[in-house]
């Protein structure tokens, strides 16, 4: 049997036996190999499948085009990759199928699955999410899209969403992991990916988060003016969002970095303003308290 690979993560590809498939017709049958292709245990009834891909043509019409889509399909990838009947259609996903969304799934399932005291310590699970992030080249089918099938644009809608964010808690995960071992190189690899995947969404929030990360382990591992750069940024965030909890991380981190450069009575009194400040995390606080009391 010919080998298929799908790429869906980032830009769009389809190769059997290593060879790029150029003989998909339209964008509606490359829908068509999506939407099979990452339910392989589910068999499509064929209304369904022709309401989704044309949804304002009439029944007898979209049946048609549903038909010629498939046909196409079949010329393109081979008759093993289909289980096609007069009700049902089905993708197959044999050993000869490659599909990076459904590895990346294989793997994050398994940490939810592993027995562990917690995922984001534990050695197997790290190393899953380590594999699966080479995985995440960009977001589910980025850039594609069907103008008028808003059904099947809303399905990728929310699959490419929660993909995002799995990814994101992935590498916020082995960004601290790496952290807690003093790999620091490591750990701002991690949370540079994180950062380019938060500023994808212009979400300032999690852009914030990722420049906290990324300036405690620039710190941690001796780069002062790389945490003190992180941090400003970090802190215009701020500003933009008026974040109260996430003002005070930054308060933290600007008192840790003045306390490396032996600033010691302006961090103290950044400490002690991080101490007061009523949206404090419980986490954060004790860390303050606990750098204060050793000064």
């Amino acid at each position: 049997m010919s080998a298929l690979t799908l790429t869906l993560l980032g830009a769009f590809t389809i190769t059997l036996d290593g060879e790029p498939v150029t003989r998909l017709e339209s964008d509606k049958v490359r829908a068509l190999l999506v939407r099979l292709a990452l339910e392989p245990d589910r068999a499509f009834r064929r209304e369904a499948l022709a309401a989704l891909l044309w949804p304002d043509a009439a029944p007898s019409n979209a049946a048609q085009s549903l038909r010629q889509a498939l046909y196409s399909l079949r010329r393109a990838i081979g008759d093993a990759f289909l289980l096609v009947t007069s009700q049902t259609v089905q993708f197959r996903a044999t050993a000869d199928v490659t599909i990076d969304v459904l590895t990346w799934q294989r793997l994050w399932d398994e940490t939810l699955h592993h027995r562990h005291r917690r995922r984001e310590t534990c050695r197997h699970c790290l190393a899953r999410l380590a594999e699966a992030v080479t995985l995440y080249r960009g977001d589910l089918l980025a850039g594609f899209a069907l103008k008028d099938c808003p059904e099947f644009d809303d399905w990728a809608a929310v699959e490419r969403e929660r993909l995002h964010i799995q990814a994101l808690d992935a590498l916020t995960w082995l960004a601290n992991a790496a952290e807690r071992r003093s790999d620091y190189a490591t750990a701002q690899t991690w949370a540079q990916h994180s950062l380019a995947l938060y500023e994808s969404l212009q979400d300032q929030d999690g852009m914030t988060d990722a420049l906290l990360l990324l300036s405690q382990a620039a710190q941690e591992g001796g780069d002062l003016p790389a945490a003190r750069r992180y941090l400003e940024q970090a802190a215009a965030h701020i500003r933009a969002t008026e974040n109260g909890f996430r003002a005070a991380r930054v308060w933290y981190r600007q008192a840790c970095i003045l306390l490396a450069e032996g600033e010691t009575a302006e961090a103290q009194a950044l400490l002690e303003q991080t101490l007061r400040h009523p949206a404090c995390e419980q986490a954060i606080r004790e860390r303050a308290a606990s750098t204060l009391r050793s000064q």
